[in-house]
């Protein structure tokens, strides 16, 4: 992704812009492949470019019993699929 908490903790510690930790580690990411002479994916979708159908998709996961909001964050209720145990 290119942005995360760490990403964002990272730009505050450093007074810097989160897209530019986001891009450094992304630069990272292209060197290590070339180093190890693997690919490079055909296609790195960014989170920021999809924010709205994260939220509908967490929306949806709430209203289905699947998810909960708790201090700001969503996360998925594993007692609602009893193959995740």
């Amino acid at each position: 992704t290119d942005i995360d908490d760490k990403i964002i903790n990272k730009s505050a510690e450093q007074g810097r812009p989160w897209w530019s930790v986001g891009y450094e580690n992304e630069v990272a990411f292209n060197t290590a492949y070339d180093a190890l002479g693997c690919l490079r994916p055909t296609c790195e979708p960014r989170a920021t470019g999809h924010i709205p159908e994260m939220i509908e998709m967490m929306r949806g996961l709430i209203e289905r019993g699947h998810a909960y909001a708790a201090d700001g964050n969503v996360y998925f209720d594993v007692r609602s699929f009893p193959d995740y145990l």
